[in-house]
């Protein structure tokens, strides 16, 4: 594999972009998610594994935030 990729140092980012990994903190083991696109009304689709069920994927449209349902930080690579 050609180049490799390697996330910014820091917190991350407080806000999404297109690509991101998604991070959620809360619940018993947190969760996240692949950042497929970000709306102009500020909210943004998620691809991800393991939402509502073992095995299963969804797509969903969510927003930043601290709820059980929100995602708070994002990780962001060059």
């Amino acid at each position: 594999m050609g180049r490799r990729r390697r996330a910014r140092r820091g917190a991350g980012a407080q806000q999404p972009e297109a690509g991101d990994v998604a991070v959620r903190l809360g619940g018993t083991y947190g969760h996240v998610a692949f950042v497929t696109r970000v709306n102009a009304n500020g909210t943004f689709e998620i691809d991800e594994y393991n939402y509502g069920s073992a095995d299963r994927y969804s797509h969903r449209t969510v927003t930043v935030g601290t709820a059980n349902n929100q995602f708070s930080k994002f990780i962001r690579f060059k």
